[in-house]
């Protein structure tokens, strides 16, 4: 279990390929002769680390390295001068010294090296394995910890939420019971509107109709302000594909018949505003074109702003 065999062809680094030169170069580093740079490599050793690290070995955990497993690996380890490992598309390679230990059968000692080497890779394995464990529970805790304060977030902006709306609604609730109150005793109106509104039963947009009614009736003197149609500015004769592009602003200049309507319905905002119904009165310019037939007009209008009942109220008259 777990024993290793590195049965393999290995070549002798700088020894000549082949020949005389060859038998030469290893006399004189004091390794059997050989007309070859290679030499027959046997080690056995036990390794768990080097026998999981490929991949398990066979049936009963064990693994034999030969050359051809050697060249099909991209993997490489060294231990005293022997190369111990795989590199791609290459045969393992060793220098003199270990060529020499090995033809002296110091196997033991190289095995013992290796084996070393091997537990040394396991050991410096399990801390990188053991500081990414630490590395990816810091991670966990930290998603983990963004994950309850986004929770915490979304739930108080959720009761924010509700809170406003609770209070939204009922302001609500409360300004159309005033605003009903106040038809319900409204003299302007028939009998059955008054008491349909003391019955609650009055729809909000019919009681909003009254009380614009009742509070800029000091202007009805004045036209309602009319808003630009298309018709009112195209002139093609016939299949008419304009469209109409208006802007609304305020208005910087007036002619003088604008001007003195102007002035009379500032007047009686002014004399309302003197009775506690403050009111303003702001000129505007309406200013329209078409796109094909680019013809253009321009309208100017006075909206009056006021509040009644904490309700703002707007009306836009022609001047």
């Amino acid at each position: 279990m777990f024993n290793v065999r590195i049965k393999c062809t290995a070549i002798i680094k700088d020894c000549p390929e082949l020949g005389v030169a060859a038998i030469d170069w290893r006399r004189e580093q004091g390794i059997p002769d050989a007309p070859t740079n290679q030499i027959d490599v046997v080690i056995d050793v036990v390794s768990e680390p080097l026998v999981r690290e490929l991949g398990g070995g066979d049936s009963a955990a064990d693994i034999t390295i030969s050359t051809e497993l050697w060249k099909s690996k991209n993997y490489v380890r060294k231990c005293d001068n022997l190369w111990i490992g795989y590199l791609p598309q290459r045969q393992p390679e060793i220098d003199a010294h270990a060529a020499l230990k090995y033809s002296l059968n110091e196997i033991d000692e190289i095995a013992r090296q290796v084996h070393a080497e091997f537990e040394l890779i396991e050991i410096e394995r399990r801390a990188r394995e053991a500081a990414r464990e630490a590395e990816r529970k810091i991670e966990a805790d930290r998603q983990r910890e963004l994950a309850r304060e986004q929770k915490a977030a979304y739930a108080a902006k959720e009761a924010e939420e509700e809170r406003i709306k609770a209070e939204r609604e009922a302001s609500e609730t409360r300004s159309l019971h005033e605003l009903l109150d106040w038809v319900a005793n409204y003299d302007g109106v028939l009998e059955i509107v008054r008491e349909q509104a003391h019955d609650r039963l009055l729809c909000r947009d019919e009681a909003m109709d009254i009380l614009r009614d009742s509070f800029f009736a000091p202007l009805n003197e004045f036209t309602r302000y009319s808003r630009i149609k298309l018709s009112d500015v195209c002139t093609c004769e016939y299949d008419c594909q304009c469209c109409l592009d208006c802007n609304v602003k305020a208005a910087t200049e007036l002619p003088t018949d604008s001007y003195a309507k102007l002035r009379e319905i500032r007047a009686i905002c002014t004399a309302m505003s003197a009775v506690g119904i403050p009111t303003v009165a702001t000129p505007r310019i309406h200013e329209c074109t078409t796109d094909e037939c680019e013809e253009s007009m321009t309208r100017h209008s006075v909206l009056v702003t006021g509040v009644s009942l904490g309700i703002e109220l707007s009306r836009e008259y022609a001047i």
